[in-house]
């Protein structure tokens, strides 16, 4: 976006002692070759939106713009639906009318905001944008289990951009949005949830090698017994059957590690935005969907534990 800016008069240049004003020189030459720079700034705890929410942070945009010298504010407000259609708004009140009157569930909001303000040394305007994007992760292809190389780009649910030309303006609007956010309704077990699908491609790994230690501390206890009491034949069968059962039992409980890491993984982050009956649908949905995996997480872990146990009872009795 190009930086609108009026050019000074003479006049406003030039003092009343007929010298140049170079403190407005300056900034006025700095607003003209300057292209707007950028602030960026993301989110990623599982917001839970209500239109109440948006409510707030459009006041507090319009508030922090009228505090400055403003020549013009409009506003854009763009509704994303999982049935790959999108409404744009131009003011907040059809906004507020149109944004439900739907039933679709709702993928992300866009508000975007282009203010002119005046800056107060040389009495020129320079051109703010402001973009919020609102994201659920519950809609479309966002609830589905990522790779972990993936999982850090998909688990942004809140993101702001400000386009600027003076940095502590743009900053302030940056630390407004930031407030808001942070004192946002966001679901506790977000954190959690997170937390375990961060290290969920480790679980495979734990679980074999707990297997592995817990077996191998088994075996080492029947070796002796099976040295005295039998021939170096009844040891050697002993040492082929103890090592096929650890490749094969290693192998299953691997694979079960990976039924849990793939349940956890598809476990939806409750990030939402409950505008439309199509949401409010979607996350009793995705809740329910969540409980069953969870279920199914501590039936595979109960499975998990009851087949290492197993396997070291006939490890301990197979020397016998």
């Amino acid at each position: 976006m190009n930086n609108k800016i009026e050019k000074l008069n003479n006049s406003e240049i030039i003092s009343e002692s007929g010298g140049i004003n170079w403190q407005q020189f300056q900034e006025f030459w700095k607003n003209v070759t300057t292209r707007p720079e950028t602030i960026n700034k993301s989110f990623s705890k599982a917001y839970q939106y209500e239109f109440s929410d948006i409510e707030t942070i459009h006041h507090k945009i319009i508030a922090v713009s009228k505090s400055y010298e403003t020549k013009g504010i409009s506003c854009n407000f763009t509704a994303y639906y999982t049935d790959k259609s999108k409404r744009v708004f131009n003011s907040f009140d059809t906004f507020d009318v149109g944004v439900r009157s739907t039933s679709s569930s709702t993928k992300s909001i866009t508000l975007e905001y282009t203010i002119a303000i005046q800056h107060p040394q040389t009495k020129n305007y320079g051109s703010y944008k402001i973009s919020i994007d609102l994201i659920s992760k519950l809609s479309g292809d966002d609830f589905m289990a990522f790779p972990k190389f993936m999982r850090a780009f998909s688990s942004i649910t809140g993101h702001v951009k400000v386009e600027h030309v003076d940095y502590t303006v743009a900053q302030n609007f940056i630390n407004i949005v930031k407030d808001w956010f942070e004192t946002m309704k966001a679901s506790k077990e977000g954190d959690t949830l997170k937390f375990f699908q961060k290290y969920s491609d480790r679980i495979p790994s734990i679980f074999v090698g707990i297997f592995t230690i817990v077996f191998a501390c088994t075996i080492y206890l029947g070796v002796d017994e099976k040295l005295q009491s039998g021939t170096l034949a009844d040891f050697a069968k002993f040492a082929i059957i103890s090592l096929t059962q650890v490749v094969i039992m290693r192998e299953i409980i691997y694979r079960i590690g990976r039924l849990i890491e793939n349940e956890i993984d598809s476990l939806g982050h409750l990030s939402s935005i409950n505008l439309t009956t199509g949401d409010r649908n979607l996350i009793s949905e995705i809740k329910k969907k969540n409980k069953d995996g969870f279920h199914k997480t501590i039936k595979f872990l109960v499975i998990e534990m009851l087949i290492g146990f197993l396997n070291s009872v006939i490890a301990f009795y197979l020397p016998k």
